[in-house]
């Protein structure tokens, strides 16, 4: 997620709260074709942005992987870039994972009708890590404010849902809260996000985050109870 240019000096990480050396694109800047303008980058540390790369690139390759995103017209300079990433010696382990881990799960068209689509199965707490990350990051982004580190932050996928009928609920019920002026777009829909803010705590939020225009994902910030 790196980006070269330096904050302004005594500006806090948005994810740890020390000092900020560097500036973080969120989402990962490795998700968008080149020149892609108007891109978000938030102020971070160095090890905050060090430590993400990998993550990134782990987030990618299962984003480029998801049938979904195949028909977007930016979707196919990504898929090369992390075709020529797979072909460096040190990605073998990822090549062999692809091949063993790829996995069907039903897809629902524009018209409802139903098919099997093909993604990668992985174990979702990587792909929350970065999720996590970009959620913070656009709260500092619109709000001008680190994320509240008391916040309890939930990530969900709508592949990871199931048949679980409450949750898309729920996630239906918080969708109907966005105003239209909470809903952004970068670069030719290749990010989508909308948030709402709990009409009872400024620090509680719901997030969705859509990539590609076709796979989304949901994120709570949940402040404390109060204390009584």
């Amino acid at each position: 997620m790196t980006a070269n240019n330096s904050p302004a000096e005594n500006v806090v990480c948005v994810y740890c709260g020390d000092i900020a050396t560097t500036e973080d694109h969120v989402p990962p800047r490795n998700l968008f074709p080149k020149n892609t303008l108007g891109l978000i980058k938030v102020p971070a540390c160095f090890n905050c942005n060090n430590d993400s790369s990998k993550d990134d690139e782990f987030f990618r390759n299962v984003l480029v992987n998801d049938d979904r995103i195949q028909k977007h017209p930016e979707a196919e300079e990504i898929i090369k870039t992390n075709e020529r990433s797979l072909q460096r010696p040190q990605a073998r382990g990822l090549q062999v994972s692809m091949l063993r881990d790829r996995t069907s799960f039903p897809l629902t068209s524009p018209a409802g009708i139903i098919y099997e689509g093909t993604a990668l199965k992985t174990d979702f707490s990587r792909e929350r890590k970065v999720l996590e990350r970009v959620t913070k990051g656009l709260f500092y982004h619109e709000f001008e404010r680190p994320h509240p580190n008391e916040n309890t932050m939930s990530v969900y996928s709508s592949r990871h849902m199931g048949k679980d009928q409450k949750m898309k609920d729920s996630v239906l019920e918080f969708i109907s809260y966005i105003k239209p002026g909470n809903k952004k777009t970068i670069g030719n829909e290749v990010f989508s996000y909308g948030f709402a803010i709990a009409e009872d705590h400024p620090n509680g939020s719901f997030w969705v985050l859509i990539f590609f225009k076709a796979i989304p994902f949901f994120a709570y910030s949940i402040p404390p109870a109060p204390i009584e």
